[in-house]
């Protein structure tokens, strides 16, 4: 998929992952060809949290990625897969985990869109108070996405586990 391919706010549309999709956004990720095996190593990690090792494979990260109590859901324009998040309902705040944008269309704002559609998405299913995630500390360009969004860092709360290295933030609705 080309860069130019993509039009931010066109024809984009939030649909429920289908178990093709967790390969190819996996994809994303193992077939990084311009970065050094720890450089993949280590966006895997922020992608799909602590528990993955390693190599691992395209199916490998998606069959961990599917299990969980997580909704999984991919951004589409047309048939290409342009973003990836995940919704975990709990009680009246939706936590968001292993949100990702296609290497090929990063930088064009759809991180944004990508956010705007899952935390809509969470509204229609429950009474939305909050909206919570982890993100790597050493995940900087994530981390200003989110801010500008309008999340804000915030103690973890009692009964979460926190992963070391990781920040915990925090969107009021």
């Amino acid at each position: 998929m080309d860069k130019n391919d993509i039009q931010v706010g066109s024809d984009l549309e939030l649909k429920t992952a289908a178990k093709d999709d967790f390969a190819a956004v996996a994809n994303w990720f193992v077939c990084m060809k311009s970065v050094s095996a720890s450089q993949t190593s280590k966006f895997v990690r922020q992608w799909a949290g602590p528990n993955i090792v390693y190599p691992c494979s395209a199916n490998q990260l998606a069959l961990h990625v599917r299990t969980g109590k997580y909704q999984s859901f991919v951004l589409n324009q047309h048939t290409n897969i342009i973003g990836f998040g995940q919704i975990q309902l709990i009680k009246r705040r939706a936590h968001l985990a292993r949100l990702a944008i296609n290497p090929n269309v990063r930088g064009r704002g759809l991180a944004r869109r990508l956010l705007s559609e899952l935390i809509e998405n969470a509204q229609q299913q429950i009474d939305l108070k909050e909206v919570s995630l982890f993100v790597y500390s050493e995940n900087t360009i994530a981390i200003a996405c989110y801010e500008k969004f309008g999340f804000a860092e915030s103690a973890t709360p009692t009964g979460i586990n926190a992963v070391v290295g990781c920040r915990f933030m925090t969107l009021r609705c």
